[in-house]
């Protein structure tokens, strides 16, 4: 017994833990080292939980010797919100504490702009930004020793944030009001004058008119299966169906939609009949253990449930009890969050009954896609996420499936996680330690870069890559077509790393004849110039890769190209100076001339071509209409309204229109495509870089806007770069003017062409929501597409007159 008391006592000596905390509260340390284990328990026999990189702050909270003496100790993670144990001797103690208590009451940020982070205080990671007048719910006050007191709340994710409590006033909680008691039935107010049908679809026929700003109970709820949302009102007495997104509705009645999509068998003789109650007729009568497709559900205004069923090809309506369907039901996805990871960006899906998604990485604009077969969505909707390369994330219904759609400036490594049937993360990688950008004209992507013996070496499939161009490996050599020229590589002056070749710097820079210039983060490759000369009254240019051109006026006319001068003496000229890119400045002719700039592949050639007469003589404008190209094997058409007008054939339309104004005028005018459904039509990429090789001198992308919501409607002009805001405004107001639409303003967005064509201000305007009912119908009116042109014209020649 003694032994055994002993053995006891000498475990208990060994694994004793010491609590930290004392009269100040616990002790913050930092990780001291580049990388550290943070483990399942005090010891490195124990399962590694994650790493911390040097600098994580963690909070003590005891010590605790293992079997071989040494100190570990249990911490806090308030970046992964959860406990583990580090070596002591890999942290360094900040000295100070922090001691929290339990609190309710509301906060107001009275700051500007207030950053939220994942622990109290500066150093750590900021996570998201409060406004001036946001008010959040304070759940625990953190006091450190240094004086500074930080407040606790849950963010919409459900996540643990902190804000610096001295940048907010305590809000007094308004007393909630208990609920009122009597008719609680669900009121719609109509947005426009709609039609009274007999049954939730336009197939049915139309018994009443509701006159606009009418208020009307609703009754019933049914989706269709056409995904069309329809809403049982009373109008006048009489109790009938219309388009629910025609409808400001404060709160729809519930509806349980997971059904549809799911194979259901009928339990004994039914009567299938031609809407959602037995006030309908009978259409047909179907046998006991005869199966159904479910398309549609709705409720009448009975409160009974009833089924939308297809069965041999023919549609009706059964009353749900007479149905058995699968218990699991259909999968239905809920909401869509991201947060910050480790790695880069998680997008975190929840909803029900989630079956793993299909992923595909599509091209032209680049995007990654999850396509969720059998489900329905709650609502649809965008996130924006502005971390490049990852833009937004932005989901929609299909006809039995939700596409999830996260767009992206370039390729990103990606993975998904199937939680379980709740939850599925997709974990988008940013770049990483041992990368960088590689920038050619201003765009570019992430690639892997090595160093050996004070050389720089590049992943040759990354640059590739970028370039859709393919390497063709054999014994001794590699061959590489780009720029139009053809190199053949040898093996042995690359590096080969776990199968994949790495080319230098000096070596890509000799190989293609490009000027390659590296920093710390980014590889810059800038064209060279190879010939020029004058001849018959033009100028021809040979670049090594095809250069950025911007024309300028001044005291003459110029044209800048973006490129190195090479072996040629011209007296206005700059080398790239660090992001800043190289310059040749060359005097073409009179401000008052017009330069006809032709671009072929490397080749430019610049010729002065007689005036024109009109306001604007000499200027080129780039239009770009919106969408109408391929993505592998699929037509962008862009928004689709309610009656199938298709977006990209409408601004197509309203280009040529344009462009006949413009030129009457004098301009020369570039579209960036004139037919809708040729697979040669542009990228999104290549629009940029025909507006950037053009010697333009605006661009402008022409769209309409779409909403999941109906009702909303109105004109909206997007700019990135600053010079380019008064552009944007002087569209904008001249479409508000000409058109009479809802202003929605003149807003910065992050939006793919306003970034990328930096060689003249660049905008994107949406003219109208093709979503709303009304604005769509202008689009079919050839007198309305004539004024849409005539105020885009005002407003380009608005700009150019100051």
């Amino acid at each position: 017994m003694k032994k055994i008391l002993s053995v006891i006592l000498f475990i208990m000596i060994i694994f004793t833990s010491v609590p930290i905390a004392n009269a100040a509260g616990y002790y913050l340390i930092e990780v001291s080292v580049s990388s550290v284990n943070i483990r399942s328990g005090p010891g490195t026999e124990n399962n590694v939980l994650y790493r911390a990189d040097r600098g994580t702050l963690l909070e003590l909270l005891f010590t605790q010797n293992n079997a071989k003496g040494e100190k570990w100790y249990r911490v806090y993670d308030f970046n992964k919100n959860t406990t583990g144990y580090i070596a002591s001797w890999l942290t360094h103690n900040i000295n100070i504490t922090i001691q929290g208590e339990d609190a309710n009451f509301d906060a107001e940020v009275f700051a500007d702009v207030l950053n939220v982070r994942v622990g109290p205080g500066v150093g750590f990671t900021m996570v998201d930004v409060l406004n001036e007048g946001n008010v959040i719910s304070v759940q625990r006050i953190i006091r450190r020793s240094d004086g500074e007191t930080w407040y606790r709340y849950q963010d919409k994710n459900g996540e643990y944030r902190y804000i610096a409590g001295w940048y907010t006033k305590k809000v007094e909680k308004t007393p909630e009001t208990p609920p009122e008691t009597g008719d609680e039935t669900s009121k719609a107010t109509a947005l426009y004058y709609i039609n009274l049908r007999e049954g939730p679809s336009l197939d049915y026929a139309r018994i009443d008119l509701i006159d606009k700003g009418s208020e009307l109970p609703v009754v019933g709820i049914a989706r269709n299966g056409e995904t069309e949302i329809w809403l049982e009102v009373q109008h006048k007495g009489k109790i009938g169906w219309a388009y629910a997104p025609l409808f400001d509705v404060a709160s729809s009645p519930p509806i349980d939609l997971s059904k549809i999509g799911s194979e259901g068998k009928i339990e004994d003789v039914v009567n299938v009949r031609g809407g959602p109650s037995t006030s309908y007729s009978v259409q047909t009568v179907l046998k006991s253990g005869t199966n159904v497709m479910i398309r549609g559900v709705g409720e009448n205004e009975k409160k009974e449930v009833w089924y939308e069923v297809t069965v041999n090809g023919e549609t009706g309506w059964i009353r749900s009890d007479l149905v058995i369907t699968n218990d699991k039901g259909k999968s239905e996805l809920d909401k869509i969050t991201w947060t910050i990871s480790s790695n880069g960006i998680d997008i975190v899906m929840k909803g029900k009954n989630l079956s793993i998604p299909s992923l595909s990485m599509l091209e032209n604009p680049v995007r990654l896609t999850a396509n969720f077969t059998g489900t329905i969505a709650k609502n649809e909707n965008a996130l924006l996420i502005n971390l490049p390369p990852i833009i937004r994330v932005r989901w929609e219904q299909l006809d039995n499936s939700v596409s999830v759609t996260t767009d992206l400036n370039s390729r990103v490594p990606f993975k998904g996680e199937m939680k379980d049937t709740q939850t599925f993360i997709l974990h988008l990688e940013l770049p990483k330690v041992g990368e960088k950008r590689i920038d050619f004209s201003s765009t570019g992507i992430y690639a892997s870069v090595e160093d050996l013996d004070n050389k720089e070496y590049l992943s040759l499939n990354d640059f590739l890559n970028y370039f859709n161009a393919e390497p063709i490996v054999q014994d001794g050599s590699i061959s590489i077509s780009l720029f139009g020229k053809q190199a053949v590589l040898d093996k042995s002056k690359l590096l080969e790393k776990n199968g994949e070749f790495f080319i230098s710097l000096d070596l890509l820079s000799e190989t293609l004849n490009v000027s390659v210039v590296s920093t710390d983060r980014v590889i810059y490759i800038d064209p060279v110039l190879t010939e020029y000369k004058e001849e018959d009254g033009k100028f021809l240019f040979t670049f090594s890769a095809p250069p950025k051109v911007k024309k300028e006026k001044s005291d003459s006319l110029y044209l800048i190209f973006y490129a190195e001068c090479g072996t040629f003496d011209m007296i206005d000229s700059k080398e790239r100076n660090g992001n800043a890119p190289p310059e040749i400045r060359i005097k073409v002719g009179k401000t008052s001339e017009t330069v006809d700039i032709n671009t072929t592949g490397t080749k430019v050639t610049v010729s002065i071509v007689a005036s024109k007469s009109g306001s604007l003589a000499g200027r080129i404008i780039v239009i770009d209409p919106g969408h109408g190209s391929y993505s592998g094997p699929y037509l962008d058409v862009g928004a689709t309204g309610p009656t199938g007008i298709k977006e990209a054939v409408i601004v197509l339309d309203i280009a040529k229109r344009l462009r006949k104004l413009l030129e009457a005028e004098g301009a020369t005018v570039i579209l960036t495509h004139e037919v809708l459904d040729d697979r040669n039509n542009p990228t999104l990429a290549e629009r940029c870089s025909m507006a950037d090789n053009s010697g333009g001198d605006l661009f402008i992308s022409i769209h309409l806007n779409a909403s999941v919501s109906r009702a909303i409607q109105g004109t909206e002009t997007y700019y990135w770069h600053s010079e380019s805001y008064n552009f944007a405004k002087a569209i904008q107001d001249s479409l508000l003017k000409n058109l009479n639409t809802t202003s929605r303003g003149v807003k910065k967005g992050y939006l793919y062409v306003c970034r990328n064509v930096t060689t003249m201000p660049s905008i994107l305007t949406e003219i109208l929501f093709v979503s709303n009912v009304y604005e769509e119908s202008l689009c079919k009116n050839s007198a309305f597409l004539d004024k849409v042109a005539e105020a885009l014209k005002e407003g380009i020649e608005r700009y150019f007159g100051g």
